[in-house]
């Protein structure tokens, strides 16, 4: 006699890290390190713990911050769909040269300059603790020299 008895188990896969990346246009496929003053900034998260209803496509907070000139601004990202962990702002970050503009925290646009760096980085939704992800975009001085 065979046993035609079977048990089904169903393992959950561990979520995947947080992550955040800088992209060259909406796309959001080809990721970009470095750009000219200027240029909008296309930023996505990749959060799970951010995910926390996944009937409903939400939104989480990020942080932008130059290294240079100090600017700081929290944008708010929407998710992609229901059930991604995948945020975007939309539709784009727009930066001013600040050897032209001045400076103002908080006011959604990064004030950046050539040799500048910016880190973006968000705080865990579920626990409200940062999450060790960031990412880095260098600004280079102009377009022109960007495009060279």
């Amino acid at each position: 006699s065979t046993d035609t008895n079977t048990d089904t188990v169903t393992v959950a896969a561990p979520p995947a890290p947080p992550g955040i990346g800088f992209f060259t246009d909406l796309s959001f496929v080809t990721n970009e390190d470095e750009s000219p003053v200027g240029d909008p900034l296309f930023v996505e998260g990749r959060a799970a713990s951010c995910n926390l209803d996944p009937g409903v496509a939400e939104t989480s907070q990020i942080r932008l911050q130059s290294q240079r000139t100090g600017d700081d601004e929290t944008y708010t990202e929407n998710e992609t769909g229901a059930d991604t962990g995948v945020f975007r702002i939309l539709p784009d970050v727009p930066t001013a040269d600040a050897t032209q503009t001045p400076v103002v925290v908080g006011n959604a646009v990064m004030e950046t300059e050539g040799g500048d760096t910016i880190t973006a980085s968000f705080v865990d939704c579920a626990s409200g603790t940062p999450v060790s992800a960031s990412a880095t975009r260098t600004v280079v001085s102009s377009a022109r020299s960007w495009r060279g």
